[in-house]
């Protein structure tokens, strides 16, 4: 078994026996979601982020952060801009750019911080993204 599919059981796993509270399932799906991602598995990394990402609404979440409302924004800006990411491979270009938006909102320094992984998307949708100085 190679390490993506143990590291993709792994997270199952952690979901599967996940307490109820919010904060270890935000990260189960959160890494679930970007292992599918890194495996090309654009559905599956939507679903999972989106999980992750409502999540991060509940107001019960705060319990495991408290005072830390700034990590909060970033992490949910990170998931936002996977999400994003992943729509845009999907040719979703409208939800991309939207879910683009909404990560710049919560953290303007995501964009810098992951400029790397525009590397990945062909020339013509690096094109469209011009507008977010990338």
């Amino acid at each position: 078994m190679t390490n993506s599919v143990k590291n993709l059981k792994s997270c199952s796993e952690r979901l599967a026996n996940c307490p109820i509270h919010p904060y270890p399932r935000f990260y189960a799906f959160r890494d679930r979601g970007i292992l599918y991602l890194s495996k090309k598995l654009y559905k599956n990394a939507i679903d999972d982020l989106t999980s992750a990402i409502e999540i991060t609404y509940k107001k019960d979440l705060f319990i495991y952060w408290p005072g830390i409302k700034t990590k909060l924004f970033k992490l949910r800006s990170r998931v936002y801009f996977l999400r994003g990411f992943a729509y845009i491979k999907k040719q979703n270009l409208n939800k991309g750019i939207e879910d683009l938006t909404k990560s710049i909102e919560l953290y303007p320094k995501i964009i810098n911080e992951n400029k790397s992984k525009f590397k990945m998307l062909p020339p013509e949708i690096r094109g469209l993204l011009k507008f977010f100085d990338i």
